[in-house]
């Protein structure tokens, strides 16, 4: 259909973690930066509201998985943490097309890598539960860019 399409979209972001703790041994409290990489693979949907005019809004929908990376870089062999979580994100803007296969788009998204909530029960000398929340990580983001119209 003319006013729906199908969007795949990766991002990737390094960037620096600061974490304050304190130490028993040193009885003190430390600082220290872990180097985190993000990698984003979404899937989705997008709407056309006006298609084929010169003035497109746009909007969608997107879902897909984060593969996290952190590196502890005081530790001497590179102690790394993996992680996967489940992510989603909203899109929408306004394409301009100055010809009929290009345009200038103007865009804002919004990207969560989400974590909800976990549980856990295990037997040992006694029975245990216990429930716990996670945090999840959000990306707002203002862009450009160029469209390029394939297909019919």
């Amino acid at each position: 259909h003319k006013n729906f399409g199908v969007e795949f979209l990766y991002l990737r972001q390094d960037t620096k973690m600061p974490l304050e703790y304190y130490d028993e041994d040193l009885a003190a409290t430390q600082q220290t930066n872990f180097d985190l990489a993000l990698n984003y693979l979404l899937a989705g949907g997008v709407v056309s509201i006006n298609p084929n005019k010169t003035i497109e809004p746009y909007a969608g929908f997107l879902v897909g998985m984060t593969l996290m990376r952190v590196d502890d870089p005081e530790e001497n062999q590179a102690k790394h943490r993996r992680d996967t979580r489940f992510a989603w994100g909203l899109r929408g803007g306004v394409n301009f097309w100055v010809t009929k296969l290009v345009a200038i788009r103007l865009q804002s998204q919004l990207i969560v890598a989400s974590r909800a909530v976990g549980g856990d029960i295990y037997f040992g000398s006694s029975a245990n539960s216990n429930a716990s929340t996670y945090s999840s990580i959000a990306q707002f983001g203002l862009g450009a860019g160029l469209a390029f119209k394939v297909g019919r």
